[in-house]
């Protein structure tokens, strides 16, 4: 028996500015077999409730297309075919999509040991292992940027009446290196800056993902901050799904570092934004 199998999962890039990528299927390639399996799920209703305009019937062509392709290969025992299901990399670039193609990628094939004889449990393992979100309970309402400033924002109001009179619309901040515009500011000497970042995502790569991408920007502004007297206050939601909470952890590891970076930003947990709005009225009436 051979000891390995191949794999490389269906990866859809939502947005690539709130760093929001999703797993929606999975390729296993088993060379003893000369076998090429794709599997996704039954439905993507799920992406389609989190995001109004998410188009799940492109989506579900493309899985469609890969299923058939696989299953040609598989039916196909030429010479090209048992060569491509050798050189897996090769087979989902020439077969299927070539890398970064579009929203559509597949991910760096991986090599794993076959841990048993039973090819369609391994199957089942992995694609439940990857894949078995889509089955769950829809919730209710997703917490993404905009619910999360919306609420800070309504909060902040039923404190203190007349209070978003002082808060300010969009700013656009950029340099060189970078550019962001920030939906809501208020002044106390400085301007402050206020960034909702959400992590009710799906996946924990999208989580670690939006992290890095807001930790780049943030940082390569970190000079902005000084020449403009800027302050960045990052406003930082939490996951609803439990088992997404150690990503989430990761996620403020990384952020937290533009903390030690420089005082010019500061990084404000949704659990503490109490003791954020209130030190921001303070402010603001100081000023006033």
């Amino acid at each position: 028996m051979t000891n390995y199998f191949y794999y490389s999962l269906l990866k859809y890039t939502y947005s690539q500015v709130l760093g929001e990528v999703f797993n929606v299927g999975i390729c296993f390639i088993f060379p003893e077999q000369s076998l090429v399996v794709f599997k996704y799920p039954n439905s993507f209703d799920r992406l389609r409730h989190l995001y109004h305009d998410f188009s799940t019937k492109m989506l579900k062509n493309y899985c469609k297309e890969f299923e058939k392709t696989a299953k040609n290969i598989s039916n196909n025992q030429t010479l090209q075919n048992i060569q491509l299901i050798n050189n897996p990399s090769e087979l989902i670039r020439q077969e299927f999509l070539p890398y970064d193609a579009s929203a559509l990628r597949f991910s760096e094939v991986k090599t794993v040991i076959r841990y048993q004889n039973d090819i369609e449990k391994i199957i089942a393992d992995y694609t439940e292992n990857y894949l078995s979100h889509y089955l769950h309970k829809i919730s209710p309402k997703r917490r993404d940027d905009d619910y999360l400033l919306s609420n800070f924002r309504k909060k902040l109001s039923q404190k203190q009446k007349g209070i978003e009179n002082y808060l300010l619309g969009e700013q656009e901040i950029s340099n060189d290196f970078t550019s962001h515009k920030f939906k809501c500011a208020w002044q106390n000497g400085s301007l402050n800056l206020v960034q909702a970042i959400s992590f009710d995502l799906l996946e924990s790569d999208s989580i670690n993902q939006k992290s890095s991408l807001h930790y780049g920007k943030i940082h390569f502004l970190q000079s902005e901050a000084a020449k403009q007297n800027l302050r960045f206050d990052l406003l930082i939601g939490k996951p609803q799904q439990s088992n997404l909470l150690k990503p989430y952890e990761k996620a403020i590891k990384i952020l937290k570092q533009l903390e030690k970076e420089s005082s010019y930003t500061k990084i404000i947990l949704e659990e503490d934004s109490e003791d954020y709005s209130n030190y921001l009225i303070r402010e603001i009436h100081h000023k006033n």
